[in-house]
C-alpha cells in the first residue's frame, strides 16, 4: 500500500502535469497576439525591419491555434527577403494616415488562474511567470491610457493647442506599446524554454 507521502508526490507530479500542458498553450496563443501587436506598431510607424521580421517567423510558425494564418506566414517569408528600406517604405504606403490601432487588453486567465500552483515548477520558472503576469498588467494601462487619448481627441471643448497635445500623447502611447508587447513574448519565449529545459532534464 503507498504511503501518503507516495500519494501526494504522483498528484503532485500530475498536477504539473496538466497545468503546465494548458499554461504553455495559452502563453502560445498569447505569444503569437503579442507578436501581432508588436508588427503592427512597427509597420504604423514605419520602423520594421528584416531583424523584426526574422524574429516574428518562429513564432507563428510554432503556433497552429486559433490565430493561425499560413497567408500571415507566407508574407513574412516574402518581407524577410526584402531590405530595411524596402520594408520602410512599404510601410509608409501602406500607412492609412489617422487610422487607430485598435488596441486591445491582454490576458492569461489561466496563469492568473493557477499563480498559486507555480510552485509546482522550477523556481526560475516561478519568478518568469510571475513577472510576465505583472508586466501584462502594465501593458493593459498602457492600452488604457491610449485609450482616453484616443478619446479625448473628440472632445470638441479641447483648444487646438491642448488638441495637439492629446494627439501627441496619444502617438507617444501607441507608439511605447510595440517595444513593450516584443519585450512580453520574448519573455515568453525564455518561460516556453525553460519548460521545454525541464521537461527533457525530467525525462
Amino acid at each position: 500500500m503507498l504511503s501518503p507521502r507516495v500519494i501526494d508526490a504522483i498528484a503532485r507530479r500530475y498536477r504539473h502535469r496538466d497545468i503546465r500542458r494548458s499554461l504553455l498553450e495559452e502563453l502560445r496563443e498569447l505569444r503569437v497576439r503579442l507578436a501581432m501587436l508588436a508588427a503592427r506598431v512597427a509597420f504604423r510607424n514605419a520602423t520594421v525591419t528584416r531583424e523584426f521580421v526574422k524574429w516574428q517567423m518562429p513564432i507563428l510558425s510554432d503556433y497552429h491555434g486559433f490565430y493561425a494564418d499560413p497567408k500571415v506566414t507566407e508574407m513574412l517569408a516574402k518581407a524577410a527577403e526584402m531590405t530595411d528600406a524596402q520594408l520602410q517604405a512599404a510601410s509608409v504606403l501602406l500607412r492609412k494616415p489617422g487610422r487607430a490601432l485598435g488596441l486591445k487588453k491582454f490576458d492569461a486567465p489561466f496563469l492568473e488562474a493557477h499563480l498559486s500552483d507555480l510552485h509546482l515548477f522550477p523556481i526560475e520558472f516561478e519568478r518568469r511567470a510571475r513577472e510576465l503576469s505583472a508586466r501584462l498588467k502594465m501593458l493593459n494601462e498602457d492600452v488604457d491610457q491610449a485609450w482616453y487619448f484616443f478619446t479625448k481627441t473628440f472632445d470638441a471643448s479641447l483648444s487646438s493647442e491642448n488638441l495637439e497635445i492629446i494627439r501627441g500623447n496619444l502617438e507617444e502611447t501607441c507608439s511605447a506599446v510595440g517595444p513593450r508587447a516584443k519585450d512580453l513574448a520574448d519573455g515568453i519565449t525564455q518561460i516556453i524554454e525553460l519548460a521545454d529545459h525541464h521537461q527533457g532534464r525530467a525525462a
